[in-house]
């Protein structure tokens, strides 16, 4: 009787405890080529993973109403709040960032000599 009793109670918790699952394919917005390796997490949780060899990820959570961040080293940040209502496919383009970095000057002076006296 006990079984029974666990049996049903573990159906029912399963009935009423609904996961949401996202997917979709994450791209670049200039050459459509797909983003490898983007981070896809929920904001503020350790919930996540990232985009494999052709732009597609597929994230599983428990959350309503989150804000789910699209994230790469190359990339500017996207954020999108989900809720009910949020398609379970996303198709995102992602701008890629301009990154600056200060001239560097190369010489071919050999410091060998000097260093060794």
């Amino acid at each position: 009787m006990r079984i029974s009793f666990l049996l049903i109670f573990l159906i029912i918790k399963n009935l009423y405890t609904f996961g949401h699952e996202i997917a979709g394919v994450i791209k670049d917005s200039i050459s459509n080529e797909p983003v490898e390796f983007a981070a896809v997490y929920i904001n503020g949780t350790t919930i996540g993973t990232t985009s494999d060899l052709n732009g597609r990820f597929k994230l599983s959570f428990e959350m309503d109403n989150c804000r789910i961040v699209i994230n790469h080293v190359s990339y500017q940040s996207v954020h999108i709040n989900f809720s009910q209502n949020t398609k379970p496919y996303l198709n995102i383009k992602l701008k890629p960032k301009n990154i600056h970095i200060r001239q560097v000057t190369v010489e071919s002076v050999n410091k060998r000599k000097k260093n060794m006296e």
